[in-house]
């Protein structure tokens, strides 16, 4: 099953933490990177006016594996803390690294821990850049556009700009 991952870093050496996100996904055996994006710089999305200073680089990262959704939350998880995220209780706060689970083949998982597809990917720029980029005719569960389409009918309201083809 091919499990589309969104990383996000808006602190410190955000292209480093990015890099390290997608190491740590890949440390396991079960895990084959199929596929990722280029690197993009974004504003900052719903975010308190304190952090509207702190851009994103973001991406997307394609991984073949048969490990359940619901256990690849729990491996993201440990990533993600163990580059330093800290989860202080406050929405969309700066942080180290985020890491997002699209989608996961074409399951609907809707659970108190986790809803595949991610609920709110055709809303962003910062997610739907990247993902155009290595899956333009992707149509994800409950959307009956292609990625492409979505992208397109939302790409002016976002700031996002490639940086980093090769990484």
């Amino acid at each position: 099953m091919e499990i589309g991952f969104s990383l996000g870093s808006n602190q410190g050496d955000r292209l480093t933490y990015l890099q390290a996100a997608r190491d740590g996904l890949l440390l396991y055996d079960d895990a084959t990177l199929v596929d990722q994006s280029s690197v993009y710089s974004t504003d900052p999305v719903d975010v308190a006016s304190d952090y509207l200073a702190y851009d994103f680089l973001n991406a997307v990262i394609l991984v073949e594996s048969e490990i359940s959704a619901e256990e690849w939350l729990v491996r993201l998880g440990n990533v993600e803390q163990g580059l330093g995220r800290v989860r202080s209780g406050g929405r969309n706060e700066p942080r180290t690294v985020d890491i997002d689970i699209l989608f996961a083949g074409h399951r609907r998982i809707e659970s108190v821990d986790l809803t595949i597809p991610h609920p709110r990917w055709s809303e962003r720029n910062f997610v739907l850049a990247p993902l155009t980029e290595v899956r333009p005719h992707l149509v994800l569960p409950g959307e009956p556009r292609a990625v492409m389409h979505v992208w397109q009918a939302l790409r002016a309201e976002q700031r996002v700009e490639k940086m980093v083809e090769s990484w």
